[in-house]
């Protein structure tokens, strides 16, 4: 779904490249997803806790508050 957005946006991404992309079937893909919408969801969703989880592990892995924030904001940004 990544590399299929930000090749042709989201309106332009169609399920025939999903498909492609990712080498799976139609059917394969709609028994893990209802729609290319569900699956875009999807994939924000784990870019988001992925996100998250490396950002939190930052600030986690510093001492002092500024340092923390540093390292948090750090870490979001890459």
């Amino acid at each position: 779904m990544v590399e299929a957005v930000a090749r042709h946006g989201y309106a332009g991404t169609t399920l025939r490249e999903l498909v492609a992309l990712a080498g799976v079937s139609r059917s394969t893909f709609y028994a893990h997803f209802e729609s290319k919408r569900e699956c875009f969801l999807a994939t924000f969703d784990e870019i988001i806790e992925r996100a998250s989880d490396r950002v939190g592990q930052a600030f986690r892995s510093s001492d002092g508050f500024d340092e923390q924030l540093q390292a948090g904001l750090t870490a979001f940004m890459e």
